[in-house]
């Protein structure tokens, strides 16, 4: 993820510990234990900046592959 605001500010990043996806045919994926790699308070940089990573586990119900869909809402707040 990428956020860019005003340079040094302290931001609140808030990402759902879980998310589904679902195929077009009624498949679901669900990732859970969503987890980043942010500090404690993540801060800005110089130029306003802040890059993050996240990841999960993925949990795949049913066999069906393709296209799969669904929401992360992540939301990003000054402290």
């Amino acid at each position: 993820g990428r956020v860019r605001g005003k340079p040094g500010r302290a931001v609140r990043i808030d990402i759902p510990r879980r998310i589904e996806l679902y195929s077009a045919g009624g498949g679901r994926i669900v990732i859970d234990e969503i987890a980043t790699d942010l500090p404690a308070i993540p801060r800005l940089d110089p130029s306003g900046a802040l890059s993050f990573r996240f990841g999960g586990r993925v949990r795949v119900s049913g066999s069906e592959e393709g296209e799969f869909r669904g929401d992360l809402p992540i939301s990003a707040e000054y402290l």
